[in-house]
């Protein structure tokens, strides 16, 4: 790795590229084939020697592991209240808790169970159908309208729609919905729309929304 070749010491390096492998091992923390990344650690292993060879004028990774050994131990010294610790790091392949993510019916990929038991806090899973298509590629829903709209209005409000043992995001993204533009969704929001019933415009649920043409 060419740009840790200029880090000030040796240690600074191996705790490097052991940081860079524990992200990794954190993002696939719950595979259920942790072997699949051994090739991958090996080439780690082979480019820190490499890397800490580079740094001593040496050419290949042989000459690294025959100065730091298989591990790639290396020691250096802290001060610490007037005295001196010597201490080391060597590389460290990290830990996969085998299929951590693992639960029954995961792989069969069933939504219900996914949104239930899976899905992390936070507006993850879409509220509107702008997952599928930008409102703003539809006119305004509102009759005689020029605009084009730019947002999706729930015909029922969310808060109103029965859940039917289904957590509440999920029902509002499967509710019908009407693309209006800026103005008359500010005017239905603030109660002072007055127009045609919102119940008898154009409206689109995830099972009906209108796709690009080509698509």
């Amino acid at each position: 790795m060419d740009k840790w070749i200029f880090l000030p010491e040796d240690y600074e390096v191996v705790k490097r590229f052991n940081s860079v492998m524990r992200g990794i091992a954190n993002y696939y923390c719950g595979t259920e084939y942790p072997s699949a990344l051994y090739e991958l650690w090996e080439l780690f292993r082979r480019s820190l020697a490499l890397t800490l060879a580079h740094r001593h004028k040496k050419r290949t990774a042989k000459s690294g592991f025959q100065k730091w050994g298989r591990d790639l131990t290396v020691k250096y010294e802290v001060k610490k209240k007037g005295k001196t610790e010597e201490r080391s790091v060597s590389f460290e392949i990290p830990e996969i808790s085998y299929g951590k993510f693992k639960r029954p019916g995961a792989l069969q990929g069933e939504i219900s169970w996914l949104m239930h038991t899976t899905t992390p806090r936070g507006a993850v899973f879409p509220k509107s159908l702008s997952a599928i298509i930008s409102a703003s590629e539809l006119p305004c829903s509102v009759p005689k309208c020029p605009n084009m709209a730019n947002e999706w209005h729930h015909v029922t409000p969310r808060k109103r729609v029965k859940r039917k043992n289904k957590r509440a995001i999920e029902v509002a993204y499967n509710a019908r919905q009407i693309p209006v533009c800026s103005a008359h969704h500010k005017l239905i929001t603030h109660g002072k729309y007055d127009g045609p019933s919102l119940r008898k415009l154009p409206s689109y649920d995830a099972g009906n929304v209108p796709r690009k043409k080509g698509f």
